[in-house]
């Protein structure tokens, strides 16, 4: 397996995959009567727990305040996606087929910080991406009509 496709493999399809599963694991979650600040704690608990892991498996260190505070940074925001998420799940007895197509929109609102913060768009093809976001765009629209 060449490069590309091995970053694919890691990068993109097995995180999705991962990604997947955490909706369908926090409205088992919701429905098994968990609230939200328990379930955001036990989430934690998990991520704490990889990353024990992680600091025996992985070799590589590298840590300064700077990439800490955006490290967590990101953990707040995630956390407040999920909240979001979750709360819409018990308050408002939403299904998670209905809502998590939007959480694509994730991809889009990353390419355009992508394109802006880091000059990444002179490294792909441009066209190409603004193409698959007008179907993600449409995708959205069709899941929203769905529900």
């Amino acid at each position: 397996m060449n490069s590309q496709h091995l970053a694919i493999l890691l990068g993109g399809i097995i995180p999705a995959f991962c990604f997947g599963l955490t909706g369908v694991l926090a409205k088992a979650s919701m429905d098994k009567g968990i609230d939200i600040a328990s379930y955001l704690f036990s989430v934690g608990v998990g991520v704490i727990l990889y990353g024990i892991v992680a600091l025996f498996v992985i070799a590589e260190r590298s840590f300064n305040v700077t990439s800490g505070l955006y490290a967590a940074g990101a953990g707040l925001i995630w956390a407040v996606g999920i909240s979001m998420f979750t709360y819409v799940l018990v308050a408002h007895k939403a299904s998670v087929s209905s809502i998590v197509p939007f959480h694509s929109g994730a991809v889009l609102v990353s390419v355009v910080l992508a394109f802006a913060i880091f000059a990444e768009w002179k490294a792909v093809n441009v066209p190409l991406l603004l193409i698959g976001a007008l179907f993600m765009v449409a995708g959205g629209a069709m899941v929203a009509k769905a529900s």
